[in-house]
């Protein structure tokens, strides 16, 4: 006998409609590494069964917000010392100044 399937939650998001949201908060991620978060806990996910009786990972909307939050300014400062080390100090820092918004 099999166990129910249940609904995916309310509210909550896919995995394609999720990458958009990491990458406007500054980590652009790949699907492969959305579902891996999911599978390891980093993200509050459920599996779901989809209406085309496909199983799909869907997120908590809060879980991301508090991903990038927890996760998000390690990356940028990683890739501000990578930039440093390819263009050189002071092409570095003139692009560091643009994005913080100085001059």
């Amino acid at each position: 006998m099999r166990a129910p399937r249940k609904p995916p939650p309310e509210n909550w998001l896919v995995i394609d409609q999720v990458i958009p949201r990491f990458v406007a908060g500054g980590l652009p991620l790949k699907l492969r590494t959305v579902q891996k978060y999911c599978l390891n806990g980093k993200l509050r996910c459920t599996l779901a069964v989809t209406d085309k009786n496909t199983f799909k990972y869907f997120i908590d909307p809060a879980s991301i917000e508090e991903f990038l939050a927890r996760e998000g300014g390690g990356l940028q400062t990683e890739v501000q010392h990578l930039e440093v080390r390819v263009l050189g100090w002071e092409r570095a820092t003139i692009i560091c100044r643009r994005l913080s918004g100085q001059r």
